[in-house]
C-alpha cells in the first residue's frame, strides 16, 4: 500500500470480517512490520491520547482479543528490553514500585506491627510505617522511616523470606543515598527489651558520611566507631 494511503474498514458489531477485509488488514499489517514512528509522530500520538481514557467496552474488547494469545519471540524480546531500559530510570522505578504497593493495599503484618510499636517505645514520634510503598528509595521500600529528617530507616526481615540474604548489600544501597539502615530479624523480636535498646542506640547514632570512610558517633557514650573503610 502506498505511503500515506489508508483504507477505512467498516465493521458491524458481532459480524465477522469478510475475506476481502481480512486481505486488506493483512496487507496493512505487513506494510508496518519493521517500521518505527518518528519522535515527532510519537509526541503527536501521546498528546492526542492524553486525557482520552478508553471506554469500558473498548477495554473489554481488547482484553478478549488478547485472551489465549501469546507474544511472538520478537515482541517478547522487544518488550523485555523496553522494560529493562525504563527500570534503569530511578524516577520510573520508584513510581512503579509505589503503584505496585498501592495496588496490593499493603498493610503491616504482625512482625512489622510489633516492630513499629517497639520503635515508638524506644523513640516516640520518630518513625512511621512506610512498608506500603509510601517511601521508595532506589526501588527499595523501607518498613519504618524516620520522620524527623534524620535519614534513618529500619527494616523488618522475616526469617523465612530473607533467610541467607546478605543484608550488607541492602544496607550499602541505602548508604549510597545517605540513609543509615538498621535491620531487625524476626527472631530478634522474642527479646523485646534488646530490640528497644538496639533501636534507641541506632537512632542516637550520628553517622558521618565520607567517600572513603564512615564514622559512627554514639551520642550517649560520645565514642567513635569506624563502620566502613575504603580500599
Amino acid at each position: 500500500m502506498p505511503s500515506g494511503v489508508y483504507t477505512r474498514i467498516k465493521r458491524t458489531k458481532d459480524k465477522p470480517l469478510s475475506e476481502r477485509q481480512k486481505e486488506v488488514l493483512a496487507k496493512m499489517s505487513k506494510t508496518h512490520i519493521g517500521t518505527h514512528l518518528s519522535e515527532e509522530a510519537k509526541r503527536k500520538l501521546s498528546k492526542w491520547h492524553t486525557g482520552r481514557p478508553m471506554s469500558i467496552e473498548h477495554c473489554l474488547h481488547t482484553s478478549q482479543a488478547k485472551r489465549g494469545k501469546s507474544l511472538s519471540p520478537y515482541a517478547k524480546d522487544a518488550k523485555q528490553k523496553t522494560e529493562k531500559r525504563k527500570w534503569q530510570n530511578p524516577e520510573y522505578r520508584n513510581r512503579e514500585r509505589k503503584l505496585m504497593m498501592a495496588g496490593m493495599h499493603a498493610h503491616p503484618n504482625k512482625p512489622e506491627t510489633l516492630l513499629a510499636k517497639l520503635a515508638d517505645i524506644a523513640c516516640p514520634d520518630e518513625y512511621q510505617f512506610t512498608g506500603n510503598g509510601e517511601i521508595v528509595i532506589d526501588g527499595l521500600c523501607p518498613d519504618l522511616f524516620n520522620i524527623n529528617n534524620k535519614k534513618k530507616v529500619i527494616l523488618m526481615h522475616g526469617d523465612y523470606w530473607h533467610m541467607g540474604e546478605n543484608i550488607q548489600i541492602v544496607i550499602d544501597r541505602y548508604f549510597q543515598f545517605g540513609y543509615d539502615c538498621l535491620v531487625i530479624w524476626e527472631k530478634e523480636l522474642k527479646d523485646r527489651e534488646n530490640v528497644i535498646a538496639k533501636i534507641r542506640e541506632f537512632n542516637n547514632r550520628i553517622r558521618i558520611h565520607h567517600p572513603e570512610i564512615s564514622i559512627s558517633l554514639n551520642r550517649q557514650s560520645n565514642m567513635f566507631d569506624i563502620l566502613e573503610t575504603g580500599d
